[in-house]
């Protein structure tokens, strides 16, 4: 922006606000960001970008934002390939939430449908639950993805005198259909606050 406007000391004018969580309050931590389609000078004039195509900026951003995420060690080399490959800038990231939870546990299997749309172009899948418990989670839990075990790390969720968090673990995409049944068996006391599966699928 400063070099398109040729105000290499152009300050940008934006104000950004953290949330850290959704619609159904799962930990879901993002940024909301109102920012200035241009730049203030010293004088604090304010000089409007011309309108004119993102194209270059997307994949610029794209770029540096997939090197990031590999600098961090939070995607594999050959998932990196895989995105810069895609002919369009991104992936489509979705949600799909049961829509009545809030289920508090007697130590029994409860089930929860969840529907999903075009799987077979999903290339990778997580399950995220939601779960509160006073005196910390401190048994082993059962998870079944359509009648598949599913293994879900409990991180430090015993170590609490409260636990209230999401926990979260990678799906085979190959078990996912349209509509799919959740089984989830806590430990007598626990509450479920959410179910959801999140998808990520190769824009077309």
């Amino acid at each position: 922006m400063r070099t398109r406007l040729d105000l290499p000391e152009g300050q940008l004018a934006a104000i950004a606000a953290v949330q850290t969580f959704g619609d159904y309050l799962s930990f879901h931590p993002h940024l909301h960001v109102l920012a200035a389609t241009g730049l203030v000078d010293r004088e604090g004039r304010f000089h409007l970008m011309p309108v004119e195509s993102i194209e270059p900026l997307t994949e610029l951003f794209r770029h540096r934002f997939i090197e990031a995420l590999l600098r961090e060690k939070l995607i594999s080399e050959k998932k990196a390939r895989q995105l810069l490959g895609w002919t369009h800038s991104g992936f489509s990231l979705e949600r799909w939430y049961v829509e009545k939870t809030a289920v508090k546990k007697p130590g029994v299997p409860v089930s929860f449908p969840v529907a999903i749309e075009n799987p077979d172009q999903i290339e990778d899948a997580r399950l995220v639950v939601g779960l509160h418990r006073y005196g910390g989670i401190s048994e082993n839990f059962g998870v079944k993805v359509n009648g598949t075990e599913i293994e879900v790390d409990p991180g430090d969720s015993a170590e609490f005198s409260e636990f209230f968090a999401p926990l979260d673990a990678e799906l085979p995409v190959e078990i996912l259909k349209q509509e799919n049944v959740v089984t989830l068996q806590m430990q007598e006391g626990t509450t479920i606050t959410s179910v959801q599966i999140v998808t990520q699928s190769k824009i077309p």
